[in-house]
């Protein structure tokens, strides 16, 4: 680093400084998620707020909670829960064990 012996010096020590700073990459740069309100994502997501609301709460998508009650939910990850969910097209093949009781009146 040079020396500083006047004012204007000083100047340049501060460039040179502040280009190293700006020279300073960091190799895997952080992407921020979109996060949107209860309401917001309601609205995206064409649902309701309360089902918006449960999702986060119970984990299903991930979300956090900003402040005293605000929530906000992560899009990407709204996204992909209704892309990765269906309605199944089978018939449950669940059978039910219970048989009738004979009554004699």
């Amino acid at each position: 680093m040079p020396e500083i012996n006047n004012k204007m010096n000083l100047q340049g020590v501060v460039h040179e400084v502040s280009l190293k700073n700006e020279s300073t990459e960091i190799p895997n740069q952080i992407t921020i998620p979109k996060m949107y309100s209860i309401r917001e994502s309601a609205e995206i997501f064409g649902i309701s707020q309360n089902y918006a609301r449960q999702l986060a709460l119970s984990g299903t998508v991930k979300a956090v909670r900003v402040g005293r009650g605000k929530i906000l939910i992560n899009a990407e990850s709204m996204a992909d829960f209704f892309n990765n969910s269906y309605i199944n097209d089978q018939i449950s093949t669940v059978t039910s064990d219970i048989k009738p009781i004979p009554v004699k009146l």
